[in-house]
């Protein structure tokens, strides 16, 4: 079975080209196989808990600007009590 991997660099490689240089690479560093791919899914977590994690001033204030609010109707009140001008500086 041959399967087609898209690189970060476009360039079509079969699973087993890519086997091959992880082999290539684990053999010139020192390091197994399944040492790599560990290491390479454990960042993949990693990374994915950093993405998730909100600051707690974020958090605090999530939900509270209704979904149905009107920023332009707002803004038209701000516009009509401060005048054009002042508005213009914003």
């Amino acid at each position: 079975m041959k399967v087609q991997v898209i690189s970060a660099t476009d360039k079509s490689k079969t699973l087993g080209e890519i086997i091959h240089e992880a082999k290539a690479y684990v053999k010139n560093h020192s390091v197994s196989l399944s040492k790599l791919v560990e290491n390479y899914l454990n960042s993949l977590t990693r990374t994915s808990k950093m993405q998730t994690t909100v600051n707690p001033l974020v958090e605090s204030l999530t939900g509270i600007i209704p979904s149905e609010y009107d920023e332009k109707k707002d803004y038209g009140k701000f516009e009509s009590f401060f005048g054009r001008k002042v508005c213009n500086l914003f």
